[in-house]
């Protein structure tokens, strides 16, 4: 039986919560990098970080500047069109059924740590969200996030005026009953560790009529670029992932990536030998990814190239380099931008 993947998210789900931040100055920056995030992130909206590295952030954004409801405010705000993967995904769709089937089928290509499922019963359907996970600091957060953006995403058919005929959220939030029945203006009910949306059922044959972006054809197909780009579905894969996502901050030790990965060290080590890796090799990996990553951006020097894996040296990063591809940095670079080299300048 395979290792349970660690659960990761595309950066693109960030950004929403980051532009909020922004507009009311808090320190964003600062507030990333103590949750172990790395701000560069934000400038590769198709990179993954790990779930509960961002849920820590948003939680500690939430406590630090007084906005207890964050996950609220920023879903409220929250347009499918402003998850761009997303968007272009769904566009095409015909009815809001093909829209939501959809994304029940690829949610775990954007975020691997969530579940959606859509039933229905008589004359009701319901759609309904889980993590993979039980409790952790931020969920609440992240929970009713993802509940506003599924709402705006059915406002596609029913108009931008809809309301669900009930929403069902974790018993944990049953304190705040009063807050959510005015932000959603209908009956909110708690039950179990997940939430849920009760619908007319009709409304799943109705086409997409409101929907807000211009519906311009994507360069590649949508579904194989997340599919590209998704979280890995495998323990080491997923654990590659988390290490390239810290290697911007530095050398990430095991007991960074085990924290990092909400697992102990030894749970950690104890996992690796099971999956017959070590951590060492899967770094590694992770630095030839982002060196490959960068590389490709020829205005990026090799020594800053060097630096942001973590190489104090930039011969150090060129020998590595060659043992983990047999060529030098120059020379991959040139394959990868289709440069050719230039001629040597002579002397007069």
């Amino acid at each position: 039986m395979s290792q349970r993947a660690i659960p990761l998210a595309r950066t693109g789900v960030l950004l929403p919560f980051v532009r909020f931040l922004d507009d009311i100055g808090a320190p964003v920056e600062p507030l990333m990098e103590n949750a172990r995030l790395s701000p560069q992130l934000l400038g590769w909206p198709e990179a993954v970080f790990p779930l509960h590295q961002g849920l820590e952030f948003i939680e500690a954004a939430a406590n630090s500047q007084g906005v207890e409801n964050l996950g609220l405010i920023v879903g409220q705000r929250t347009r499918i069109a402003d998850l761009r993967d997303l968007e272009q995904l769904l566009s095409p769709s015909m009815t809001l059924r093909a829209a939501l089937v959809l994304l029940v089928r690829t949610i775990s290509l954007y975020n691997s740590g969530e579940v959606l499922a859509l039933c229905c019963r008589s004359d009701q359907a319901i759609l309904s969200h889980d993590f993979r996970f039980r409790e952790a600091a931020g969920r609440r957060h992240g929970d009713v996030f993802t509940l506003m953006v599924i709402i705006d995403v059915i406002r596609l058919a029913a108009g931008p005026g809809w309301r669900p005929e009930a929403v069902s959220l974790c018993t944990s939030e049953a304190s705040r009953k009063n807050l959510y029945e005015d932000a959603l203006q209908t009956a909110v009910v708690f039950g179990p560790n997940r939430w849920a949306i009760f619908f007319d059922r009709q409304l799943l044959d109705e086409p997409l009529r409101y929907f807000r972006s211009l519906r311009r054809a994507a360069a590649n197909d949508p579904l194989e670029q997340l599919r590209r780009a998704a979280p890995a579905d495998d323990f080491a894969g997923s654990l590659r992932q988390v290490i390239l996502s810290l290697l911007p901050q530095g050398n990430p030790h095991i007991g960074i990536v085990a924290r990092v990965a909400n697992l102990s060290t030894r749970t950690l080590q104890r996992r690796l030998a099971q999956a017959n890796i070590s951590h060492s090799r899967l770094l590694g990996e992770a630095r030839l990814q982002m060196a490959l990553r960068l590389l490709r951006q020829p205005e990026i020097k090799i020594t800053e190239v060097a630096f942001e894996l973590g190489y104090s040296d930039a011969s150090n990063f060129t020998r590595a380099f060659r043992r983990w591809t047999g060529s030098s940095p120059q020379a991959t670079r040139r394959t990868l931008t289709g440069r050719a080299p230039q001629p040597a300048r002579q002397e007069g």
